[in-house]
């Protein structure tokens, strides 16, 4: 059985000591599932380890949620149900988009606000509306995909505006949200770095939660895997029998 992991840096391993450091393209090698550069000590890779299952890692660190989707896509349609998926959805205020140039993804975030572009874009082009209304459709995209191919996964999430209710919302909104909601899984309701920091495990300079941390996101999400998976297992063992 394989388990791949999709997301940005907190799937990719940015920080922990195995993981190559730079700012290498984003590519997906289905053969191999391994890009080279992420590590074998996030949760996700200690999960497969602990599960015995062979660990492919399709994440990059600084991506935005489209991205992820991009790359969810090719593996569904290539490994189908015969594996288990890890998704991570980032922060929605992250932007993809195609750099005309060198026909290239390239992400506008917050964090990089040093170019033109992104200036630009946070000045202009930008709102919480927009960010939570696509991102929401990219959730549910994946999820209707996942679901067709009859895959097992499990969804964590970022960023909690995804799925806030009190601003910058609509009936397509509210509906997709509804949609979503019972997917998403938290860290004891925190996302990584926030269940991290309750817990006094150790962040890096960067704001990446590192070995300790990982390890005990794993024994606290193992436990949300094996439930998955064993019941999708009786789900199909009842199915068989109908």
């Amino acid at each position: 059985m394989i388990l791949a992991s999709f997301g940005d840096s907190f799937i990719h391993g940015t920080d922990l000591d195995d993981c190559v450091p730079g700012n290498q393209e984003p590519r997906i090698l289905i053969q191999r599932g391994d890009d080279g550069f992420s590590s074998k000590k996030t949760w996700p890779a200690l999960c497969a380890k602990k599960l015995n299952y062979h660990y492919e890692c399709y994440a990059h660190a600084g991506i935005g949620n489209q991205q992820i989707l991009e790359k969810l896509i090719p593996v569904i349609e290539y490994h189908k149900s015969n594996c288990f998926y890890v998704i991570n959805w980032t922060w929605i205020d992250r932007f993809d988009y195609i750099d005309k140039l060198y026909d290239t993804w390239q992400t506008v975030r917050p964090s990089l606000d040093n170019k033109k572009i992104d200036s630009f874009y946070y000045k202009y082009l930008h709102s919480e509306y927009q960010d939570k209304f696509s991102t929401l459709c990219i959730v549910d995209h994946a999820l209707r995909l996942l679901n067709q191919y009859k895959c097992q996964f499990i969804m964590t999430c970022h960023d909690k505006l995804l799925l806030d209710e009190k601003y910058h919302t609509s009936d397509a909104v509210t509906l997709l949200q509804s949609n979503i909601r019972p997917y998403i899984h938290y860290f004891n309701n925190q996302n990584l770095v926030d269940w991290s920091k309750k817990q006094n495990l150790e962040i890096s300079e960067s704001g990446h939660p590192l070995e300790e941390a990982h390890e005990k996101a794993s024994e606290y999400m193992l436990s949300v895997v094996n439930h998955l998976l064993n019941t999708h297992a009786k789900e199909d063992y009842l199915h068989a029998f109908k």
